[in-house]
């Protein structure tokens, strides 16, 4: 039972920090592309920052510690102890069993893989792109991307399975058309080598393939599929806005809609960052077509402090917790303090009461024995928690 209750403290916060994400994008939806993007970049970096938060950071302690039946014995204010034995009879009964925690662990599994399984997919993809096109041209551009050290010259090549524009590569980066582009205006060619080039210097296939782990790792959770496909489509509505701003709209939207119709999206390019797929180009076309969109790059002091902003996120949702448990009180001297207890039923002629007994024992009778751990405890009803069902009766 403590373990679920943990997990599903562990999902509650990952939701808080998903949810914050969420509606900053909501509250954002007037601003360029590319902050955008970093928002949801930044939005599952801090999620998947909560759990490691949540071991490392010291908790705030906005909630009270409950307590456990597993402890032996416990001390009240009053002095008064009772030693509980460590026996089935007081166990968690509602405990998952070992076969359904296996069970879960499997199905989990089996969802973590599966969902890292289109990554494993595309950088192989990309790798064998990237080996078996041609050449068109040499070093037609240079990219700063973040990854790099030093600007780095971006061949021109040409696959034949290729049916639109697509970027590739973050140590030795390319740009893949496919065997018709000779033939394009070269003004088709200088726009799509803009958008492309925008994803090289953002290094969008890096920060892609990451977050697309991170949504493996809580595949489960459908927020982290939103801000998946929130961050897929505002990295093509940066990119189309770096385009935008050195190349007349109209004529790119035109671009855009005949490389869908003409040429679609092949198998070769799946999870790849292709120029135009048809299942967000609308969206795109009207972004690109919206002369009162905000087109701002993404300086990098701003990014340093949206990144900042994330990790402190991340380290305060993570930090949420249950106080420690506040130290015993000693008993005072000359109260007396019962080391054992012999726990009965009642019986239907037994009244609630409380008698002492000669040798400093005491009878309480009639009396649940949540109300007697309360009391012992000198906690809140609600604080008492992994008990039996009959923990309520007398």
């Amino acid at each position: 039972m403590a373990s679920l209750i943990g997990v599903a403290a562990l999902v509650i916060k990952v939701t808080v920090v998903l949810c914050l994400g969420l509606a900053l994008l909501r509250a954002t939806s007037r601003r360029s592309g590319a902050i955008r993007h970093a928002i949801a970049a930044i939005t599952l970096g801090a999620a998947a920052l909560v759990p490691l938060a949540t071991l490392v950071v010291p908790p705030l302690g906005l909630l009270p510690t409950p307590v456990s039946l597993s402890t032996a014995a416990a001390v009240g204010e009053s002095g008064l102890a009772v030693d509980v034995p460590d026996s089935p009879s007081v166990q968690a009964d509602d405990r998952p069993s070992l076969h359904v925690r296996w069970m879960i662990t499997a199905v989990y599994a089996c969802g973590t893989v599966l969902g890292a399984w289109p990554v494993v997919s595309a950088l192989t993809r990309s790798r064998r792109l990237r080996r078996e096109a041609r050449l068109w041209r040499h070093h037609i551009a240079v990219v700063r991307a973040p990854l790099s050290r030093r600007p780095r010259c971006v061949p021109l090549l040409i696959h034949d399975a290729v049916c639109s524009p697509v970027a590739c590569g973050a140590k030795s980066p390319a740009i893949i058309f496919p065997s018709s582009a000779p033939a394009w205006d070269p003004i088709d060619v200088d726009r799509a080598m803009a958008h492309e080039l925008a994803h090289l210097r953002r290094a969008d296939q890096v920060t892609h393939m990451a977050a697309r782990l991170i949504c493996a790792v809580f595949w489960f959770h459908p927020l982290v599929w939103l801000c998946w496909r929130t961050l897929r489509l505002e990295a093509e509505r940066a990119a189309d806005d770096a385009v935008v701003s050195e190349f007349e709209a109209t004529a790119y939207a035109t671009q855009l809609i005949r490389i869908a119709r003409d040429h679609g999206a092949s198998l070769a390019e799946r999870g790849l960052l292709t120029m135009a797929q048809p299942g967000e180009l609308s969206l795109r076309v009207r972004a690109v077509l919206d002369a009162d969109r905000c087109r701002q790059p993404l300086r990098q002091a701003e990014s340093r402090r949206m990144a900042t902003i994330g990790v402190a996120v991340a380290a305060t949702v993570g930090s949420l917790g249950a106080t420690a448990a506040p130290p015993v009180a000693a008993p005072a001297p000359g109260v007396p303090v019962f080391q054992s207890a012999t726990i009965r039923r009642s019986t239907a002629d037994e009244a609630m009461a409380l008698r002492p007994r000669p040798a400093g024992s005491l009878t309480i009778t009639a009396a649940p024995l949540r109300t007697l751990i309360r009391l012992a405890y000198g906690v809140q009803e609600h604080a008492i928690v992994d008990g039996p069902t009959w923990l309520a009766t007398s």
